[in-house]
């Protein structure tokens, strides 16, 4: 507003209480005739001065009609709202034009009505009334501009009005809120924690902040700041925090352990800066939970020294190489091997320890591997730091990243120099080697390309087939069927590179049919520029027959040929299990037979033996197939029936193996009388194991014995007699 005319001076003099006009810079502009009349105020040297500087009364003060800045227009209402007179800078286009004079505030303006009852407020209580609002009129573009009112009662039938212009003030005001919104919106959806302190408590907290640490926002809030910190941080972080509120310079990005509100240590990623909150210095802070991150970088430190560990001490060569093939690691075992220290081999080509004429076929078969994505297992020649030249069975295989690009090569080398200057001796005296060969008792061949190369005699009487024949068939016709897949296995894993036993069995078949067991002890040769199999067979055919005769002999009778104690508590034992898992009867029967033992005594162990066979066939005839009947000792035999439907069944079978002695047995033409007496314990009503199921039927059975022997007995008709 340009200067200060007499047509505010006139409507400011119509406002009857004391007024006055204060500038930007809080200078005095104009004061009304009931200001000057106060006590104490300098009527001539008032404008120009501070208000401070002027002594008046306090209460005064607080009620003085204290208009700072100068309004960009002020106008006179009556109480019915007519305009009757206004004053507006002539720079500025406001909102009360010249041809509004004598019309009613409430026909103008958008919001007149709600205006002039602020009007006859004011005038009728006297009050001072300030408020905002908006409007587009008069403007042709309808931009919306926004005021700030101050109505003061002029007398009893008029007011005065004081207009700013507010509109770039309200603009940031709605920017800056709009900016708050935005970042709470984002504070409220980002998985981020994000929260703002003092540098002593919590001023904001967002959702992601209460899971980190189990708190409500209520209860963060009402917290010091480092109450969550773990005990070891805590300190670390007061000091963060109330020297970044006071602006120093500290770091912004740290790791700490906090503890949850149910005592859980976790860790947290902070980011921390200063920032300003409501016009104060505050830290705006975000926290990641890097506790699983922690785990995996602490289960990845232990993995890393359990595999340094392994590296250190390994029996083999291990290398890592880059696809530059320059060494990025290798072991002690390694270096020891070619004679190098690890500062002479780190970053130099692996063509340095090896042998010249074998260079480019490694560098074929590293290219290959990076192109295939798959082990090779080879021999080479290694040159070693002297000139000496040894041989090592080496097994590369890449490393690829997360994006399948090549990462570096892990190589492990054996060494075979010793196997190999062992086949070269042979070699080199082959008529000795052949003639010591065709001697031995085992069969000796060299595959090559799935053909034979050479078998010796052995060899050819084992299998059948002449020596022409065996060089033009594949050796896979020397393989049994069921072995066939044993063999393949092996094939496979060699060509993937994949480690196998040297030393292996299968069976064999010879030229008509003739199945041999054999064992076959392998070593792999250089053969015509490529790898031979020399391989040592052993007839084990008589072996596994002993092996399976033994392992009869541990489990059966050797009389009878029934299993013996030992296996049939094996079936038991399985039964019971069977029967606790699909619920279903499991019956043991004890048996012995009467009068055996004076067969015995009287005709001999011989007559006894043969009588023992003949009384285990019928027993065998008087079960089902899928009953277990065992050889106790003695004349004591052990009947399973796995799978019993009811009590009733079990005295039916018992009754029938009784029933089975009513004809004598013949022995060498004589016929000798004897009966059997059978008890039966049920599981699981007679008894929950092995052990107990026989000790009951025992007792079962010499009730019978008691009572006259040749019948049967339950175990449970056994108690309830008792």
């Amino acid at each position: 507003m340009k200067g200060f005319s007499d047509k505010i001076k006139e409507i400011l003099s119509k406002i009857e209480k004391p007024v006055i006009l204060v500038s930007e810079e809080g200078l005095i502009l104009y004061a009304n005739k009931y200001f000057l009349s106060l006590e104490g105020v300098d009527k001539d040297g008032v404008v120009g001065k501070k208000l401070e500087d002027i002594v008046i009364d306090k209460e005064i003060k607080r009620n003085l009609y204290l208009f700072k800045f100068i309004p960009d227009l002020i106008f006179a209402v009556r109480k019915d709202g007519t305009i009757i007179d206004y004053f507006r800078d002539e720079d500025k286009l406001l909102l009360f034009p010249k041809e509004f004079l004598g019309k009613k505030i409430q026909n103008i303006l958008p919001n007149g009505n709600k205006a002039l009852k602020i009007i006859e407020e004011v005038i009728n209580t006297g009050k001072i009334v300030e408020y905002e609002y908006s409007s587009t009129l008069p403007y042709p573009d309808g931009e919306v501009r926004f005021y700030e009112a101050r109505i003061v009662k002029s007398n009893d039938e008029e007011a005065v009005s004081l207009i700013r212009d507010i509109t770039e003030r309200k603009m940031w005001e709605i920017r800056l809120k709009e900016s708050e919104e935005r970042f709470r919106l984002f504070a409220e959806t980002t998985p981020s924690a994000i929260f703002i302190h003092d540098g002593e408590k919590y001023l904001y907290v967002n959702p992601p902040m209460e899971r980190i640490t189990g708190y409500s926002k209520e209860e963060l809030l009402s917290m010091k700041l480092w109450e969550i910190i773990h005990p070891d941080y805590r300190e670390m972080v007061k000091d963060f925090a109330r020297r970044r509120v006071k602006g120093e310079d500290v770091l912004s990005k740290y790791e700490i352990k906090i503890l949850t509100k149910d005592g859980r240590e976790r860790w947290a990623s902070i980011y921390a800066r200063k920032v300003s909150y409501n016009g104060k210095p505050v830290v705006l802070g975000t926290a990641f939970d890097i506790t699983d991150l922690k785990r995996t970088e602490e289960a990845l430190r232990e993995s890393e020294e359990k595999f340094r560990g392994i590296f250190e001490n390994a029996g083999v060569g291990i290398t890592l190489v880059d696809r530059e093939g320059r060494l990025i690691e290798c072991n002690p075992y390694f270096r020891k091997f070619i004679g190098y220290s690890k500062e002479e081999l780190i970053g130099k080509h692996w063509s340095i320890y090896t042998h010249p004429e074998d260079v480019d076929r490694n560098l074929d078969i590293f290219e290959r591997m990076i192109k295939e994505r798959k082990s090779f297992v080879f021999e080479k020649r290694f040159k070693r730091k002297d000139g000496k030249t040894l041989w090592g069975r080496l097994t590369i295989s890449p490393v690829f990243d997360s994006n399948g690009e090549f990462l570096f090569q892990i190589g492990i080398t054996e060494d075979i120099t010793r196997e190999k200057r062992a086949v070269e001796a042979l070699k080199k005296s082959e008529s000795k080697y052949r003639t010591l060969v065709e001697k031995m008792s085992e069969g000796v061949y060299l595959l090559y390309n799935n053909k034979f190369e050479f078998v010796n005699n052995t060899f050819i009487e084992m299998f059948g087939y002449t020596r022409e024949e065996l060089k033009k068939i594949d050796f896979r016709k020397l393989i049994a069927p069921e072995s066939l897949p044993l063999i393949e296995e092996r094939a496979r894993k060699l060509k993937m590179g994949e480690s196998v036993p040297d030393k292996y069995e299968f069976v064999a078949l010879g030229k008509h049919g003739k199945k041999v067991y054999v064992e076959v002890s392998v070593t792999y040769v250089p053969y015509k520029g490529g790898i031979a199999t020399q391989g040592i067979v052993r007839d084990i055919t008589e072996k596994k027959a002993y092996e399976k005769k033994l392992r009869y002999m541990a489990t059966h009778d050797i009389l009878t040929g029934l299993p013996n104690r030992s296996h049939f508590m094996d079936f038991l034992r399985a039964a019971i299990e069977s029967s606790k898992r699909y619920g279903h009867l499991t019956c043991v029967m004890m048996l012995d037979l009467d009068g055996f033992k004076e067969i015995n005594d009287k005709f001999g162990h011989d007559i006894g033996d043969k009588a023992l066979v003949k009384a285990a066939e019928r027993l065998r005839n008087s079960v089902r197939r899928s009953d277990i009947l065992s050889r106790m000792g003695g004349d004591e035999f052990l009947v399973l029936v796995p799978i019993l439907k009811s009590a009733g069944d079990a005295v039916g079978m018992g009754r029938k193996i009784v029933n089975s002695f009513r004809d004598p047995l013949e022995v060498n033409g004589e016929l000798y009388h004897i009966t059997v007496s059978v008890g039966a314990a049920i599981f699981p009503q007679d008894g929950v194991d092995a052990i107990e199921l026989i000790k009951k039927a025992d007792r079962a059975m010499y009730k019978v014995k008691r009572n006259g022997k040749d019948g049967f007995s339950l175990y449970s008709d056994f108690v309830k007699e008792s």
